[in-house]
């Protein structure tokens, strides 16, 4: 459902086309995170298991449930779990129960497709607030702004960027290892060993 995008820009829930009412909810009301933690503390019965079973069957209280995951921000489902008042790994239980499929966001780690079409692996160095998502992300193949696709489950490069502050401290350090080795080496090799392994490995002298 394309409406769901501003509501769950990273797409993590899976499945609202098999929730319609829920999601009808969502995108009328769109309650804050504060609100559906608050709706689910004060009005779920804790006592009797057939009246919870009924309070949980409305959509309502489902959609409060999915909106305080998609609005969680940074925090983690843990963190979600302990606001709502349940015992632990009972969000995940109701997820399965529901029928509700939710995919947790990427953390820091994430897939990143390049221009050619490969596929790698990427962190995420700064999240841009958004729809679609975007993040600046650093690969071994250079940095790149990349846009979220919750389709592909991973972020699509739409532009080469310098690296952040933090990408040009990494890369002065692996520079700095890399001379420290070679400085290294040709102490323990003396120069014509060292050139001698500089030339087997395609290096020039």
């Amino acid at each position: 459902m394309e409406e769901m995008r501003e509501l769950d820009p990273w797409g993590e829930w899976r499945n609202p086309h098999e929730h319609p009412e829920v999601a009808a909810f969502l995108l009328r009301e769109r309650p804050s995170y504060a609100v559906s933690v608050g709706f689910i503390r004060a009005g779920r019965p804790r006592e009797d298991p057939h009246e919870a079973a009924r309070w949980w069957a409305s959509p309502e209280a489902r959609a409060h449930l999915v909106n305080a995951l998609i609005q969680r921000g940074r925090a983690t489902m843990g963190a979600v779990e302990r606001d709502l008042g349940l015992a632990r790994w009972k969000l995940h239980h109701y997820l399965e129960a529901f029928n509700i499929r939710f995919w947790p966001r990427p953390k820091r780690g994430a897939k990143v497709i390049l221009p050619s079409g490969e596929v790698v692996d990427g962190v995420m160095q700064e999240v841009l607030e958004g729809t679609p998502v975007r993040a600046y992300l650093e690969t071994e193949e250079g940095w790149w702004l990349g846009e979220w696709s919750p389709a592909s489950w991973a972020f699509r490069t739409v532009a080469p960027v310098p690296p952040t502050r933090a990408g040009w401290r990494r890369l002065l350090y692996h520079r700095f290892l890399l001379s420290y080795a070679q400085e290294a080496a040709g102490l323990y090799l003396g120069p014509e060993g060292y050139s001698q392994l500089w030339q087997a490995k395609g290096g020039t002298t």
